[in-house]
């Protein structure tokens, strides 16, 4: 129902949209995504009414529960708190079980500027396994949350990461894309090295470079992400996978630089890049890097 919901906007508004007009997944799909923890059988749900805990299993079969944790961050990056909370052995199928906990507020004097002390990183994950199977699961779920007893000015405070958009410095990710030499679909890597700050909804779009002469699109659509809108805290890493269709990839080839191009430079061609951006993030392309495995030209 939400998926239909969401993908009959009336028109011309995109407002709640999960894509645009292109095809292009946008935040409110990801958003989805992550608060469905990326479709996971097994994943938490979080009240802000009252900040219970529960915990989902979608599918018909049992899981055996193992625990929830959660981690309080500063907007500067610091842990400032944080526990483990223990869940039923049996995490039946189909079925919410409803924790007797109530996540607390942990007041930070850590922030950057004292008004957002107010605002904090909540990481929650939630540990399972399969009944015939040793390997741990987990999923996790990010929230920036603000005080609760101040519930009649959180709007306010949380238009104060505009303010710490312009205060602190953006954030510089180390990234690098490799195409795959079978599949040709691309593997990005991204580091977040800067300290004191979190690298917010890091969004990664695949794209042509040099931009388009006459100014049009110059995205590559649909192309598919395996993530996108990525928190980073400092000193993490991610690893995105990022697809396109067979009909795109045929017009890419291994330049002898060692990067793909999209038809060949001395005929006006393109160089294939992957945008990064964010919300504090640096704005920067990546060359999308090949293997002698690709046809050269």
């Amino acid at each position: 129902a939400f998926y239909i919901w969401k993908t009959s906007s009336p028109s011309p508004t995109l407002r709640g949209s999960l894509y645009d007009w292109y095809l292009a997944t946008n935040g409110g799909y990801w958003g989805a995504h992550a608060g469905l923890s990326g479709g996971n059988s097994v994943r938490l749900i979080f009240n802000q009414r009252n900040w219970s805990l529960h915990v989902m299993n979608t599918l018909p079969k049992a899981f055996v529960g193992i625990a929830v944790r959660w981690t309080a961050y500063s907007l500067n990056g610091n842990r400032i708190g944080g526990d483990t909370i223990p869940v039923p052995d049996q995490l039946n199928g189909n079925h919410v079980a409803h924790l007797e906990y109530k996540l607390p507020w942990i007041q930070s004097e850590q922030a950057i500027m004292p008004e957002l002390q107010n605002i904090l990183l909540y990481r929650m994950e939630v540990f399972y396994r399969d009944e015939n199977d040793s390997a741990i699961h987990n999923t996790r779920n990010d929230y920036y949350l603000t005080d609760p007893t101040l519930r009649s000015h959180n709007q306010s405070r949380y238009a104060l990461l505009g303010a710490y958009r312009k205060v602190v410095p953006r954030v510089g990710l180390e990234v690098t894309c490799t195409a795959d030499g079978n599949s040709m679909d691309i593997q990005c890597k991204i580091n977040h090295f800067q300290k004191e700050t979190i690298g917010i909804l890091t969004r990664f779009t695949l794209v042509l470079d040099p931009s388009m002469p006459d100014g049009s699109d110059n995205r590559i659509l649909p192309s598919f992400y395996s993530r996108n809108y990525i928190t980073l805290l400092p000193g993490e890493f991610s690893n995105v996978s990022i697809s396109t269709t067979n009909e795109q990839k045929q017009s890419w080839t291994c330049l002898p630089d060692g990067y793909i191009g999209v038809g060949t430079r001395k005929r006006g061609g393109f160089f294939l890049m992957v945008s990064v951006d964010g919300y504090n993030v640096e704005p920067r392309k990546i060359l999308v890097g090949c293997t002698n495995l690709l046809a050269t030209t």
